[in-house]
């Protein structure tokens, strides 16, 4: 649906909060972030979030990852 979506409208991506912030491992979040980064490249008004509202119990350490895999797609 993105390539539907004005340029001067922002969309958001989605990580699943429960199937992969919640019960994945660090490296699940990390390559999430990263394949969905990779296919999202050329859209400038694609913002990486999670899919909708966290979880209780998700690790801090998936959290962190999510952050980490974006700066290093970045960097």
């Amino acid at each position: 649906i993105l390539p539907q979506v004005p340029a001067d409208r922002v969309a958001f991506g989605n990580i699943d909060p429960a199937g992969i912030f919640r019960i994945g491992t660090v490296d699940d979040v990390k390559e999430k972030v990263r394949t969905l980064l990779e296919d999202m490249r050329s859209f400038k008004n694609f913002v990486l979030s999670s899919g909708c509202d966290m979880p209780p119990g998700i690790p801090i350490a998936n959290v962190d990852a999510f952050f980490q895999a974006l700066h290093e797609f970045n960097s």
